[in-house]
């Protein structure tokens, strides 16, 4: 997403200090740059945004690694699709 001045990509690293930098100025609590993926991933699959699409969003090659490692269901998402299976089950034909 951001690139150094000779084009290259930015060292991890070296945008960490930054990032917690800025962090601490906006009174946010400590978190890692790298869980921002974590968080995009999350929050474009419970909008209902297409696998592939998440995945090119986070400049994946591979589906497979959108879904085994950055994808992750939140509680109130996990207690909303009990919700709508109990219902389907309790609903009579």
């Amino acid at each position: 997403m951001f690139t150094a001045r000779n084009g290259k990509p930015l060292d991890p690293y070296s945008l960490a200090p930054i990032f917690d930098r800025f962090r601490t100025i906006a009174g946010l609590p400590h978190f890692r740059l790298h869980d921002l993926r974590h968080t995009t991933a999350t929050l474009l699959g419970e909008a209902g945004t297409e696998l592939h699409i998440t995945s090119s969003v986070l400049g994946h090659a591979h589906l497979n690694t959108t879904a085994d490692i950055y994808s992750e269901i939140r509680p109130a998402t996990q207690r909303a699709a009990l919700t709508a299976l109990e219902q389907a089950l309790n609903d009579k034909p």
